[in-house]
């Protein structure tokens, strides 16, 4: 289907998920921002986020924790 300006209809979104992703869209443009003040890669900024939650770690777990998902 096609609105009236001839685009295809996007599909009725609840208001809560529009909330959610607006505030993902927020976070990951506030990561970019913290990267960059920090002349980091995301990377690297990962990383940093790891050690402060989890506390000092070997390389290995480094190196995992900056190759997986994040699990949020």
């Amino acid at each position: 289907m096609e609105n009236k300006k001839g685009q295809p209809e996007r599909p009725r979104v609840r208001s809560q998920s529009l909330k959610l992703l607006n505030i993902l869209e927020i976070s990951g443009a506030f990561e970019k921002q913290l990267a960059k003040k920090l002349n980091v890669n995301g990377t690297d900024l990962e990383t940093m986020e790891h050690l402060i939650k989890s506390g000092p770690s070997a390389p290995p777990r480094l190196r995992a924790a900056s190759t997986s998902p994040p699990q949020r």
